[in-house]
């Protein structure tokens, strides 16, 4: 690298929480107030949390729980998803969305997407369904609300199957002024630390249904009723106290929070859009992830390659991290579920396609003005260096 590209000696990380000292003592205050009432779990805070999770969705119930992984499994089982039963799942997700049906004893039966709305088409799940699909759970990546998803849930309810969102990237998102996470019988959020709201872990299910509600409840809280009687095997997956205090301090500043990442995003595609697939007007996107789309693999492997050695760490791809569900190790003896290639892998060209050539950007609210400029400037060289057919960037 020339000295014309040198940045500063400073690493631009991927992701940094954004709570400034105000927020930290507010968090510390309500956890003061939690420890000292002795409410240490699923207490007042968590109640609180919950009621702001309805109102920004819009979703009649909202249940607080460990982490999103466990909200997909609770999910799933308060529908009475289990063996015998088969659940159709995005090759192009986080390895949770997945994982979570196993957990419950049901069969994965991948399905590809349309790059570009990276969701599942009406005609993919279709052609995917079985006489055995019970559920078709759709993932908000990236936290883009697929523009299919009005016509999917139709072929849902014609077809008498549920439809279930995995909405752990979107909070905040919207598609027409529809909150994601407002489609489905149920969908499920998380709040990893990486995530637009952070809870440290933590997780969510929303449903209108408040019956279902109380058996994810139910579920979460050892199978245990009001009256102390443990009535199903449930598990352990209560939100904290603690939890629940950090959310909500986030939450007060959620709307400033996403003003933030879509005015980085807009800065990027000032630069970049030539990388980017443009989203229609209807989709107001919270920008969990901002993603450019290389011409190769070999060329998203290049650009991330000079991003790094000018200092700028990468967040993870999108579609399954390293590589989408359906290759990898842990998933190997699904690899009969859907159409299969010679080789006995499903085809799934959308998501093979997407996830070897997209990279991403950092794009958080505390990263600052200087930073930005490092990243723009960054990736400029680097994609004058992995694509040759670039002129300026």
């Amino acid at each position: 690298m020339t000295a014309d590209y040198a940045q500063a000696t400073s690493t631009v990380p991927s992701h940094e929480v954004w709570l400034d000292d105000d927020g930290v003592e507010a968090v510390l205050a309500r956890i003061r107030t939690s420890l000292e009432s002795g409410a240490l779990t699923s207490g007042p805070l968590v109640a609180e949390f919950e009621s702001a999770l309805r109102r920004r969705t819009g979703r009649r119930a909202a249940v607080a729980v460990t982490n999103g992984t466990a909200a997909l499994e609770l999910m799933l089982r308060a529908l009475g998803v289990g063996p015998g039963h088969e659940v159709l799942v995005q090759a192009g997700s986080f390895i949770a969305s997945a994982a979570a049906v196993l957990a419950v004893g049901a069969d994965v039966r991948f399905v590809d997407m349309d790059t570009g709305s990276l969701g599942p088409t009406a005609a993919q799940v279709e052609h995917a369904l079985t006489p055995a699909t019970t559920v078709v759970m759709v993932t908000h990546l990236g936290g883009l609300i697929s523009g299919h998803l009005d016509e999917v849930a139709r072929l849902c309810r014609d077809r008498g199957i549920h439809l279930v969102e995995d909405a752990a990237q979107a909070l905040g998102s919207t598609h027409r002024g529809r909150a994601a996470g407002s489609w489905g019988v149920a969908a499920t959020l998380s709040f990893y630390a990486r995530k637009v709201l952070t809870t440290g872990e933590g997780g969510a299910v929303l449903t209108d249904n408040r019956e279902l509600a109380d058996r994810v409840r139910l579920l979460g809280d050892q199978g245990r009723s009001a009256d102390g009687v443990h009535r199903h095997a449930g598990g352990n997956c209560r939100m904290t106290e603690m939890q629940a205090a950090l959310g909500l301090v986030q939450l007060d500043r959620f709307e400033e929070s996403l003003a933030r990442r879509r005015a980085i995003a807009a800065r990027y595609d000032a630069h970049f859009a030539g990388y980017r697939r443009p989203f229609g007007a209807e989709v107001v996107v919270n920008h969990y992830k901002y993603w450019l789309e290389l011409p190769t693999r070999q060329a998203r492997d290049g650009f991330a390659a000079a991003m790094g050695e000018q200092g700028i760490e990468l967040p993870g791809p999108l579609a399954g991290h390293a590589e989408p569900i359906h290759r990898q190790p842990a998933f190997a003896g699904l690899r009969r579920s859907g159409p299969l290639t010679e080789t006995g892998m499903p085809e799934m060209p959308e998501t093979e396609r997407f996830s070897g050539r997209h990279v991403c950007l950092p794009v958080y609210p505390g990263l600052s003005d200087g930073g930005l400029e490092k990243i723009i400037t960054a990736g400029a060289h680097a994609l004058r260096r992995c694509d040759p057919s670039t002129e300026s960037v």
